[in-house]
């Protein structure tokens, strides 16, 4: 548990964080639901890159700690970044039913609210 408060502090980058709030993008009507989870992918992506360019593994190897620990701390600090994305868009997909802005942004875009293709 101590690698993970160590991960979070000195190893994940500062936009996983931000990335994992922006669960509640699913609010936002006609925003597309892949780039959301985008976001998500590209949390670890950047966190190892910024855990390399900080020399992050030789900190972590000067640490009392077997390579085991290490590993799980990095496991650890990913499956935290996607749970708290996916704690956060859940309630948010909920929050958009109980709001059901759609039919006012169909109203404001101009299309046409029958299924009809846009000509």
């Amino acid at each position: 548990m101590k690698l993970l408060y160590k991960e979070l502090d000195l190893a994940a980058h500062p936009t996983s964080i931000i990335f994992a709030f922006l669960g509640c993008l699913v609010i936002v009507p006609a925003y597309p639901y892949t780039v959301i989870f985008m976001f998500g992918c590209l949390a670890p992506y950047l966190t190892f890159q910024y855990a390399r360019e900080t020399n992050d593994l030789w900190y972590t190897a000067l640490l009392p700690v077997s390579r085991k620990e290490s590993v799980q701390g990095k496991y650890m600090l990913i499956l935290a970044i996607q749970l708290c994305q996916l704690l956060i868009a859940v309630p948010s997909v909920f929050l958009r039913k109980i709001l059901y802005v759609l039919p006012e942004y169909r109203k404001y875009s101009g299309r046409v609210c029958s299924n009809q293709p846009i000509q």
